[in-house]
């Protein structure tokens, strides 16, 4: 197969490009060599077989994902399904015009867990998924999983409205079938969306109720995933302890099994925390490590997340300019995310009062393109060690809301 591959090459039949993470080498055709094989398929009337064999290998390749998603490969999985995003993009085409391949392609489109997060596009995934479950009724465990999917993305994308009403066909589904794992997660969405209204109470309640229904059923990865959020609304109403707790029961459970994603989100809750605490020199770290993790997986609402924490220690520390530039970066970042948000919705007050520490002379923060240097300007950079002392004696009872609220005006 080597000598096969070298002598495409050699022939420039084939073409060698690294894939996203620079280290693994993959192979395309030329176009019209691609158009050249689809059309001797298609006279031999192979090409229906030839379609069905890339359907099976993408779904046990995205089922493989899966299995190691809460793990030590989970980075590399992710990484290698963005890089063969055009071929998963062709098995969805393939399976929504194709009469009784819908329920694969259901399949694929919701495996392995958060992937349209981790490639970068929400919009492509909710309109993937809406068009496959618009191409079949009934009920199965796949279209609950893609209705599951689907109000997750759109209430990422702030349209909350359009995922609580996915969320309740989502429920409904998996009442039916008895899927006490969907169940949960409709718990989790329900949670969200409170959350993104700012009823803060409700969104403890229902993050708690999901967290221990998947503690129940044996799945940790879940479990973790609403322990972080769950540490993240008990911060912003007040119980730091148990959201210091919380972070670091996640970062445990995380730890001991190698993986990345929810490392990541538990640090931002950690840092979240301590920003509560006006522990600036520790949030502005912890923001940074997480952001350095995240980047890995490629998760935008994340690294958003934590570049308005530090963004937030600019503004704090007298650095307006500073600030701006990192607000720029925010702004792109949301922009890639796509939909009707800003910033995190349980942050916007704090944003809110980053941007008037900009000079008034400007109208708003500048939104420059960041090269591929900037992101590691905000993971890598020093943090400042001045802030610990400057800092007033914050008490762990009671903070305010709007967690900018902590800080004073620079």
């Amino acid at each position: 197969m080597v000598d096969v591959v070298h002598g495409l090459l050699e022939k420039s039949m084939l073409v060698r490009h690294e894939d996203v993470s620079g280290e693994v080498p993959r192979y395309r055709m030329l176009e019209t060599v691609r158009e050249y094989g689809h059309q001797r398929l298609v006279e031999s009337g192979a090409l229906s077989a030839v379609l069905r064999r890339h359907r099976d290998h993408y779904l046990r390749l995205t089922a493989e994902a899966q299995a190691n998603w809460f793990g030590p490969r989970q980075v590399e999985w992710l990484a290698r399904l963005r890089g063969d995003h055009a071929n998963l993009r062709v098995v969805l085409g393939y399976c929504l015009i194709t009469p009784g391949e819908v329920e694969a392609g259901l399949q694929l489109a919701v495996s392995p867990h958060h992937y349209w997060v981790s490639f970068g596009s929400l919009s492509e995934g909710r309109q993937r998924l809406s068009q496959l479950l618009a191409a079949q009724s009934g009920d199965s465990r796949a279209r609950t999983a893609a209705l599951g999917s689907h109000a997750y993305l759109s209430m990422m994308q702030g349209a909350l409205d359009e995922g609580l009403a996915v969320t309740e066909n989502y429920r409904l589904a998996a009442e039916a079938l008895q899927d006490d794992s969907a169940l949960a997660w409709a718990q989790h969405h329900l949670a969200l969306a409170a959350a993104f209204r700012m009823d803060l109470p409700r969104a403890a309640e229902f993050f708690d109720e999901a967290m221990t229904r998947h503690r129940t059923l044996g799945d940790l990865a879940a479990t973790a995933e609403c322990m972080f959020k769950l540490a993240i609304i008990v911060c912003l109403l007040g119980d730091v302890d148990r959201a210091l707790a919380l972070a670091a029961e996640c970062r445990a459970l995380t730890s001991a099994h190698g993986e990345s994603w929810i490392t990541a989100d538990a640090l931002f809750a950690q840092s979240l925390a301590y920003w509560q605490l006006g522990d600036r020199d520790a949030a502005d770290d912890l923001a940074r490590q997480a952001f350095h993790l995240l980047q890995s997986v490629n998760d935008h609402w994340g690294m958003a997340l934590c570049t308005e924490i530090v963004a937030w220690s600019a503004a704090a520390t007298g650095r307006p300019k500073r600030a701006g530039r990192l607000l720029g970066i925010l702004r792109l970042l949301w922009e890639t995310i796509g939909g009707e948000l800003c910033a995190a919705p349980f942050m916007l007050e704090g944003h809110q009062q980053c941007e008037r520490t900009w000079p008034p002379r400007c109208q708003s923060p500048p939104a420059q393109r960041p090269t591929r240097k900037e992101p590691h300007s905000i993971s890598r950079g020093p943090s400042p060690t001045s802030w610990r002392n400057s800092c007033p004696q914050i008490r762990r009872t009671s903070p305010p809301r709007n967690p900018m609220a902590r800080c004073p005006s620079s």
